[in-house]
């Protein structure tokens, strides 16, 4: 069942959050862009900051471990519509620079672990909703075949060899993703 617990005292939406019900990490959103903060299972505590402004980024991670991925940019004069690739991942204490995204993308979604990483979906330069599928493991990023249809604002988990995609913005279904699909 659901249970009431303490409100992000930041109240904002497209934020991005990863990790476990008593050690998550929240970052982003439309307002404040470069929050992040920690949830121990009672309350949120601020951390450092993000070094670029997102919103509706991907992310994937632990507290200690993580990646913020694409998403709008705040350092963009039209933030709000245009996608940024850039990456950074977080130690547990500090953001730092990764490698950017082969092509940028916001309101995508992510499965799989800080060394084995899908970005699916998302909405590219000019809200162009995408089909992308990039991947990285742990040293770079590439391209992957893409999804069956073009999709945004999707759900998604698994792993970065086994992930689902589902619905989203362009209501597409659900789309499996099987790296070895023989064995």
């Amino acid at each position: 069942t659901w249970a009431s617990s303490t409100a992000n005292p930041r109240g904002i939406c497209f934020l991005t959050s990863l990790g476990t019900q008593n050690a998550a990490v929240s970052f982003g959103g439309m307002s404040g862009f470069t929050c992040t903060q920690f949830y121990d299972g009672t309350s949120w505590t601020a951390k450092n900051s993000l070094s670029t402004g997102r919103y509706a980024s991907g992310g994937i991670g632990t507290q200690n471990s993580a990646l913020a991925i694409g998403g709008y940019c705040a350092s963009v004069s039209n933030g709000y519509n245009v996608s940024c690739a850039t990456v950074e991942e977080w130690d547990g204490t500090n953001w730092s620079s990764s490698q950017n995204l082969v092509i940028g993308v916001g309101g995508g979604n992510t499965a799989g672990t800080t060394n084995d990483t899908l970005m699916i979906g998302g909405a590219a330069p000019g809200y162009t909703v995408a089909s992308y599928n990039q991947s990285w493991d742990g040293t770079a990023w590439s391209m992957q075949q893409k999804l069956l249809a073009t999709a945004a604002r999707l759900g998604s988990g698994g792993s970065g060899n086994a992930a689902i995609a589902a619905k989203g913005y362009t209501g597409f279904g659900t789309a499996l993703w099987n790296v070895n699909p023989l064995g």
